[in-house]
């Protein structure tokens, strides 16, 4: 479990200790491309479709894998969008 900031304007995300390290990254300033090459291939168009659809819905939720240091670890994201 963890927090995720994103700052929709610039396009980035801020991930705060523990949470960056869970997906092999060190804590800071982080963009979705970046996430996206970790997620898993067979799941990224489902992910994409989630946060897509979450622009609109002001509520992201989706489970995918992501490819970190060689290991699948699986993800259950839940976001609120708030502007």
């Amino acid at each position: 479990a963890g927090t995720w900031t994103a700052d929709l304007v610039r396009n980035v995300f801020y991930s705060p200790g523990e949470n960056a390290l869970l997906l092999g990254w060190e804590p800071g300033v982080h963009t979705p491309e970046e996430l996206r090459a970790l997620i898993h291939p067979d799941d990224r168009a489902l992910q994409e479709a989630a946060w897509a659809e979450a622009m609109t819905t002001g509520r992201f939720e989706v489970e995918h894998r992501a490819i970190v240091r060689g290991e699948i670890r699986w993800f259950h994201v839940q976001a609120e969008i708030r502007h």
